[in-house]
């Protein structure tokens, strides 16, 4: 394959399908970056450790975060156009370390480029004051 200008291996550019997945958009950042993509006409998916969490009528379309899943985080992401991600750990905590964290993103990674998902938006930590700048 060949390198265009920016860098990219030849693969075919996707169409924007007007729909983005929020990792946890119920969440601080989460929701912060959803609204700001509803805002602007986008469709938004959340994947999430706690669907449960979701509030009664929501625009937002739930999915299940769960990284011991492949074939439904390839499920889950199918259709985007964009993927932003919030998901981190700040301590170690019961079954989660800084090590499944990172073992956790790869896997989600992989899936958004299984899923055919064009853009990964990495946010990890709170980041809510650089999210107008970004979107």
């Amino acid at each position: 394959m060949t390198t265009d200008q920016r860098g990219n291996r030849g693969d075919p550019v996707g169409i924007d399908t007007g729909l983005d997945v929020v990792t946890g958009a119920f969440s601080y950042s989460g929701k912060a970056i959803a609204a700001e993509l509803i805002g602007s006409g986008r469709q938004v998916r959340t994947i999430t450790g706690h669907p449960g969490r979701a509030p009664q009528g929501t625009a937002i379309d739930v999915r299940p975060l769960d990284f011991d899943n492949p074939v439904g985080l390839v499920e889950s992401l199918g259709g985007a156009t964009t993927l932003y991600n919030t998901y981190w750990v700040r301590f170690a905590h019961d079954r989660t370390n800084h090590d499944q964290a990172v073992a956790n993103s790869r896997a989600l990674f992989h899936a958004t480029r299984r899923a055919g998902v064009q853009r990964i938006v990495h946010l990890p930590g709170p980041t809510v004051p650089v999210l107008s700048a970004l979107l």
